[in-house]
Order: structure tokens, then sequence, then C-alpha cells
């Protein structure tokens, strides 16, 4: 019985039949994300009177 994908001969995926492997083709870059500036955080508790609220 044969194995039901095929293997790329260049980088080994594992191909369905008729599907070509991609490995040849120059990758397409995505484009850098943007740089945010970093934000400071302060965390602020408090304690809260069960009684009052307050």
């Amino acid at each position: 019985m044969g194995k039901p994908y095929r293997e790329c001969p260049h980088c080994g995926a594992h191909l369905d039949a008729g599907e070509r492997c991609d490995c040849g083709k120059p990758e397409q870059q995505e484009p850098a994300p943007e740089e945010r500036p970093r934000m400071r955080l302060i965390a602020v508790c408090r304690e809260v009177d069960k009684d009052t609220g307050r």
C-alpha cells in the first residue's frame, strides 16, 4: 500500500496528491509591525472598608 502523501525532495514537506511545494519560491516578507513607545504602568491598590465602602 502506498503513502497517502508525497514528500518534497528538497525540504521533506508532506504534500497531498497534485500539491506543489513552495519551498523553492522566495519567501514573502511580512511587513514589520510598527514600533510603539513603551508604556509605564502603575498599580494602585486601596483597601476598602466593608462596612462604609470607603
